[in-house]
């Protein structure tokens, strides 16, 4: 990554991103507030407007860089390169901290909650592929961790900068908390903001120590979504995988340090 703390800030993909998003999903906003009436269900609006952050990316992209630095940014997500151990941190970390959660929730009086995909385990691949090109991987992942993340890392150390990329994306996410019927209204924001910064750092984490591998954060961002729907953390069970990722994030910063979040101090190269 190339360290210039003059690059200005990428307020541009920002504004984008967020004007995409906002303008697309304020109807489905006013619709809830019985200020509109919606010809169609809510969830057409959120499925066009999840695709701000990765649509922005590969035009912001396009404008600087022409057909070259798209086909690039798309390749990125075809490296299936990525070591055993940091397959095993993808994959089994979401499930983990959503299982834990689950089970603490238990053991400390409330009920297990239904989950579909558990009754159903033949239907969790299919989900997963759902989850992955539809509901938040595909459709954002080239724009957070794609496009913006290099450019925070060129300016801050890579803590500070999965903390205001977090924040970016929670802020993003807003919206939906205030239309009816979208899962995004059921989340208690405290605790989702905790888990949402904790859970860039991780992510981060894994983008450093891959050599900014894309693929990793697609899958990373599915496994994430996925353990929601295995392990639903409803009511409390919500600040409880909050604080466990968030504690998970602080172990990770204090081992591999703050200002990479890897041992190594070489880090991907970053298209600017």
């Amino acid at each position: 990554m190339i360290e210039n703390k003059s690059r200005k800030f990428p307020w541009d993909f920002l504004v984008i991103t967020f004007g995409f998003t906002w303008l697309i999903l304020l109807p489905g906003v006013l619709a809830s507030l019985g200020l509109f009436v919606l010809p169609f269900p809510i969830y057409g609006l959120v499925a066009v407007a999840q695709f701000g952050p990765s649509l922005t990316a590969f035009f912001l992209t396009y404008r600087r860089e022409g057909k070259a630095g798209v086909r690039q940014l798309f390749k990125r997500a075809l490296n299936y390169h990525i070591a055993w151990k940091w397959l095993a941190v993808i994959f089994l970390f979401p499930l983990a901290l959503g299982g834990i959660a689950l089970v603490i929730h238990i053991l400390t009086g409330g009920s297990m909650p239904e989950s579909q995909l558990l009754a159903q385990p033949a239907i969790i691949l299919p989900y997963f592929l759902i989850i992955f090109f539809f509901t938040g991987p595909v459709p954002e992942e080239f724009g957070w961790r794609g496009y913006l993340l290099d450019r925070l890392q060129s300016r801050w150390s890579a803590l500070v900068s999965s903390l205001v990329l977090g924040f970016f994306w929670w802020l993003w996410h807003l919206p939906a908390n205030f239309m009816q019927g979208v899962a995004q209204s059921s989340i208690p924001q405290g605790p989702y903001l905790i888990w949402i910064l904790a859970f860039s750092v991780l992510m981060t984490w894994v983008y450093n120590n891959t050599g900014g591998n894309l693929l990793a954060m697609l899958v990373f961002h599915t496994m994430a979504n996925l353990a929601s729907a295995l392990f639903p953390p409803v009511g409390v069970t919500y600040t409880y995988l909050a604080l466990l990722t968030a504690i998970t994030a602080a172990i990770v910063v204090v081992i591999w340090g703050r200002q990479h979040l890897r041992r190594q101090d070489r880090l991907p190269a970053a298209n600017m």
